[in-house]
């Protein structure tokens, strides 16, 4: 950061700095884990901004809110078919009580660290840390969009540092407001470099979600704005769009011309409508944080699989106002809306006294923000710096103009001290849960290579640094499952695989009702022997999901396993009616065919196999 010689950054400038610049933090031995390195940064700057001197505060009534939405949480968590998995949260954002506290502790940090008696240095040092985030993150975007691949990943769309693109897309969005309008008053030339390389991040994103919620932030600073600079934000919006439509991926997913892009909309408007169905059966107080994978399982139909399909089960309904009502129902909307009215007046009241050049850009990122997730979902990434602004917006001063004279002294706050203990509680906690990952990645590779006993070993390891993640157990369950059934190990090693995976099992059971999960019990009973078990496992699972191809195709096998070939039969069949495209259907029927004598049947099904590509 540009700064004076001879000048350093204090503790509430290096939280700043921090915060804002928490969208290029990974953990670096962990390059396909962008969660917890992040929170653990996030976690020490909000240590450094309640250990220092504030200059603003949020009003009682912000915070009595933040109170209230954290109590209708904890109803709503305890009421929840799982209270377990509610309070905890769940892989990959991990959105139970340690990641939302430190949500909550980074927006009352705004007022603290970015309130009315900021100093012009801190503004500077705010700007100046977006514009160099967002121009690595650019840096990397760009280098993706050629084929090249600095991070491993092998997704279409990597996402730069951020790990996903459409994250990539939102947080270029929330920088872009305050760094276009810094760049159109000051003329600085790591301002004007940052607001480009916002506007080019978010097209590089092909995120469309993103590209919306940057339409909105240059409309707000236009509206904001007069003469001159509105002509300039306009013609930035068009530079945007021109840009948008020169990048192929871009333009294709705009026009809705790729297949991804297809898909991701029919996907999203069937996941739209099936969640707007569930939560309607739970409006007060919704299903529960993070409970929505679970539960929207009831509402998924034939169209459903046939369309989009159990692969990647959605942990989110993909849309902020359907995830609240998901977490906390109509109560934490409510919430939720005060807040944002409450910082939206704050922030024109602010405008209007005409002296402050930042808020402006502020309400514009946070507007294109919020478009963003309207067709996406929250991720710490994007959530902390935005959760940092929105507080800024919060922010009334230490002491009222009637007390101006007891403002030389900032009032004492013992509670901050408090906050200090929790952050650094969860730097702990976060820090742990980093260093488990190094176990994870060790017991993944151990699994693979037949190394059964190292593998075990470290996924105990892991779990005793995590011994909160609820869903680390399923994970490790699944990893010895599928050695033991895919050929991942010889064949003498199967049943120390097998007794691996029952281990894990037991400790899977507060997350017993997902489906992944059934899916890995069922085929675990299936490679135990207990076929029995099995199939009255599959049959419950089946009565709420009843077109999910996967387990049809497990409970075939299993009912061919017991000799119920009508049965065996009848799911095959409808497992390859939803899933025609997969060649182990097929296969399966081969042998049910088979075993029946009906070598014509038998035949046809093995052409259809064979003419199909394989999945792995």
């Amino acid at each position: 950061m540009q700064r004076r010689p001879g000048q350093r950054l204090d503790g509430a400038q290096w939280a700043v700095l921090l915060l804002l610049a928490v969208g290029i933090v990974i953990v670096p031995f962990a390059l396909d884990r962008f969660v917890f390195g992040k929170l653990l940064v996030a976690a020490i700057a909000v240590a450094l901004a309640f250990a220092s001197t504030p200059v603003g505060r949020a009003p009682r009534t912000v915070v009595w809110l933040l109170g209230a939405g954290a109590v209708i949480l904890l109803v709503s968590a305890l009421a929840a078919d799982s209270p377990a998995t509610a309070l905890l949260g769940r892989a990959p954002r991990y959105e139970g009580v340690f990641v939302l506290s430190l949500y909550a502790l980074c927006g009352l940090c705004g007022p603290r660290l970015l309130g009315p008696g900021r100093s012009e240095r801190t503004t500077r040092l705010a700007l100046q840390t977006m514009a160099i985030s967002i121009l690595v993150i650019g840096v990397i975007a760009a280098l993706e969009t050629m084929g090249l691949r600095p991070l491993s990943s092998d997704l279409d769309r990597p996402g730069s540092l951020l790990g996903n693109a459409s994250d990539e897309g939102a947080l270029a969005a929330l920088y872009a407001g305050p760094l276009v309008l810094a760049a159109l008053r000051q003329r600085r030339p790591v301002f004007i470099a940052g607001a480009f390389a916002a506007v080019a991040t978010v097209a590089l994103s092909a995120s469309r979600g993103a590209l919306i919620g940057l339409v909105v932030v240059l409309v707000v600073i236009a509206i904001g704005t007069g003469g001159r600079t509105r002509l300039i934000t306009l013609g930035t919006l068009a530079v945007g769009a021109i840009a948008a439509f020169a990048l192929p991926i871009t333009r294709s997913r705009i026009l809705d011309q790729s297949p991804l892009s297809s898909q991701t909309v029919n996907g999203r408007s069937l996941l739209y409508r099936e969640s707007i169905s569930l939560l309607g059966h739970h409006l007060p107080l919704g299903v529960g944080p993070s409970q929505y994978e679970v539960a929207i399982v009831g509402e998924h139909d034939r169209t459903w699989q046939t369309k989009v399909g159990p692969a990647n089960p959605p942990g989110s309904p993909h849309d902020l106002v359907l995830q609240i009502l998901s977490a906390g129902g109509i109560v934490l909307l409510i919430v939720v809306v005060w807040l944002a009215v409450i910082g939206l007046r704050s922030g024109i009241r602010t405008l209007r006294t005409g002296e402050d050049r930042w808020t402006l850009g502020v309400i514009a990122g946070l507007a294109g923000y919020g478009t963003a997730l309207l067709f996406h979902l929250t991720a710490p990434g994007t959530t902390i710096p935005a959760a940092l602004l929105a507080g800024s917006l919060l922010a009334e001063p230490l002491a009222r103009a009637s007390t101006a004279k007891k403002a030389a002294a900032p009032p004492r706050q013992p509670w901050a001290w408090v906050a200090v203990a929790a952050a650094t509680v969860l730097a702990v906690i976060f820090a742990a849960a980093s260093i488990a990952e190094i176990a994870l990645r060790s017991a993944t590779l151990d699994v693979n290579s037949g190394r059964l006993d190292a593998a075990n070993s470290s996924f105990r390891l892991a779990r005793a640094l995590r011994v909160w993640d609820v869903d680390l157990p399923a994970q490790a369950m699944h990893a010895f499952v599928n050695a033991a059934g895919a050929g991942g190990v010889t064949q003498p090693d199967a049943p120390a695989a097998i007794k691996y995976a029952q281990d894990w099992e037991r400790r899977a059971s507060a997350v017993k009702d997902d489906e992944q999960v059934v899916d890995n019990r069922a085929a675990l009973l299936d490679l135990a022997g207990d076929d029995a078990s099995a199939a009255r496992l599959l049959d419950g699972e089946l009565g709420r999901d009843p077109f999910n191809p996967q387990l049809l195709l497990l409970r075939g096998v299993v009912a061919a396993k017991l000799g119920d070939y009508p049965t065996a039969l009848r799911t095959l069949k409808l497992a390859n009616a939803v899933d025609s495209t997969n060649p182990q259907g097929w296969q399966d029927l081969v042998v049910v065919y088979q075993r029946l004598g009906d070598k014509a049947a038998a035949a046809q099904a093995q052409r259809t196999a064979t003419a199909l590509p394989h999945k792995n």
